[in-house]
């Protein structure tokens, strides 16, 4: 019963939008010390961000034990 409640929640159209080229997009990222994340959004009707792409992924072992030097 949940599962059919959020799978109807994010495809039903409040949450959806078709891409228009004529519409800037916003780019949102976000790192974790073991993951990046980012959302391609647009904004729609009363200035709601609908997002167009999402992606993520987990750092693998030689990208977490990186040293970034300052």
């Amino acid at each position: 019963m949940a599962f059919v409640s959020l799978k109807k929640a994010f495809t039903s159209t409040p949450n959806l939008a078709h891409y228009d080229p004529k519409i800037p997009f916003i780019m949102e990222a976000g790192v974790l010390d073991f993951a990046f994340s980012s959302t391609l959004s647009q904004q729609g009707d009363y200035e709601k961000l609908y997002p167009m792409a999402f992606d993520s992924r987990k750092f693998d072992f030689a990208e977490i034990n990186h040293k970034i030097q300052d």
